[in-house]
């Protein structure tokens, strides 16, 4: 039972005959969202406030946008007339802007009121920018305005913009980096150097194998955390979270347990040795232990691979507890660590080692920016709902 209080509300439902479930879209605050699914194998429909507000030809591209505030989905429809290929960007599912270009790229509120989008015309035979041309609420912007989405800490949506002069990024709270001065020919990927929007390469945590005992151990500013049999990663890439002064740094160990372990250096060291057998004294054992172990459909690979777990490290603190997966692991401004661990159960909102209730799925783990509140949706049967904890 956690520790803390779990506030539950109902948002919406979840209807089957809107399409499986592809990807839910919302605000920082949680109050809002957007539902994607994909009723057809390449059909996309876009429902928001529990109406279908958009639906897709086959693997049509529909850029789309929810506003700040969540009071505003725009979506941009492809339209074909005399053999001619246009947009039209609604609003709330009502015609707002016809635009005239046959590609419309990228589709963005910058706040509350102005909505961005660029794009371009097949054929244009200007070289300028690569015919590209950027509008603000059907306003040509094009000679002062440049923005570009991008991803940014923990995979989250941003938009790096320059107005004029001045270049900042909008961050997916609707939030404002301090902007910068720069010159009108500096192109996007140097706006911020030097600048308030540039960072300092911080400190990294380092790894040590320990080949005898094919092990990991993490360490970070004089601390050296436990062994693990591996270090998570998300992408490919290893998945580290640090507090807001850089002092303490989270990730997650992976371990095995001891009988699988034991079984993997046994068939490891087997396979070694036939190595030097007569071929057909290793054929006979290697294709046994290679179909046994093949990470495919193999007996043996199921059993190692079912015996791993999964465990949050809070810099000099491992948790008891290890889980099935732990991702998306962050520090809040009062330095506790959040993680979203997944069970039998089902997925489950994780605080300094406080187990939240579990869900069918987790959506936008977040916290505000004064540490009062951590949130995120949650899907329950055929609902969608808000999960605050104070």
């Amino acid at each position: 039972m956690s520790q803390r209080a779990h506030l539950l509300q109902r948002l919406g439902p979840i209807k089957e005959a809107w399409g499986p479930l592809r990807h839910v879209m919302t605000t920082a605050d949680h109050r809002s969202y957007v539902i994607l699914t994909e009723p057809r194998e390449g059909v996309h429909r876009l429902v928001f406030r529990d109406r279908v507000i958009a639906e897709t030809g086959p693997h049509d591209l529909m850029p789309s946008s929810l506003s700040f505030d969540g009071s505003k989905l725009a979506v941009a429809r492809k339209v074909i007339e005399g053999g001619r290929i246009r947009h039209r960007v609604e609003v709330n599912g009502e015609p707002a802007y016809d635009v005239d270009l046959s590609t419309l790229y990228h589709l963005d509120w910058l706040d509350n009121e102005r909505l961005a989008w660029d794009g371009w015309n097949e054929g244009d035979d200007r070289i300028d920018d690569g015919g590209v041309r950027r509008f603000v609420n059907g306003v040509d912007s094009t000679d002062r305005l440049d923005f570009e989405p991008v991803l940014v800490d923990r995979m989250r949506h941003a938009i790096r913009v320059r107005e004029g002069d001045k270049a900042f990024m909008i961050f997916d709270d609707g939030s404002r980096s301090e902007a910068v001065l720069v010159a009108s020919d500096t192109d996007r990927w140097h706006w911020f150097d030097g600048g308030p929007g540039a960072r300092e390469r911080p400190e990294r945590p380092e790894e040590t194998w320990d080949g005898a005992r094919r092990s990991v151990h993490v360490r970070y500013r004089g601390v050296t955390g436990p062994m693990f049999d591996g270090i998570e990663s998300f992408g490919g890439m290893r998945s580290y979270a640090m507090n807001r002064d850089g002092r303490r740094a989270a990730y997650v160990g992976v371990r095995y347990s001891g009988a699988a372990r034991a079984m993997g250096g046994l068939v490891g060291r087997a396979l070694n040795r036939l190595d030097g057998e007569p071929r057909g004294v290793s054929n006979l054992w290697a294709w046994p232990l290679a179909l046994l172990f093949n990470p495919y459909m193999g007996i043996g690979h199921a059993y190692i691979e079912s015996s791993r777990r999964y465990f949050p490290v809070d810099h000099d603190r491992p948790w008891q507890k290890g889980y099935r997966w732990a991702h998306d692991h962050f520090y809040t401004p009062n330095d506790e660590l959040v993680v979203t661990c997944v069970e039998k159960e089902g997925q489950r909102v994780v605080i300094d080692e406080d187990e939240g209730p579990a869900f069918k799925n987790i959506i936008d783990v977040r916290h505000r920016a004064d540490g009062s509140e951590v949130s995120y949706l949650a899907m329950d049967g055929g609902d969608i709902l808000r999960v605050s904890i104070e």
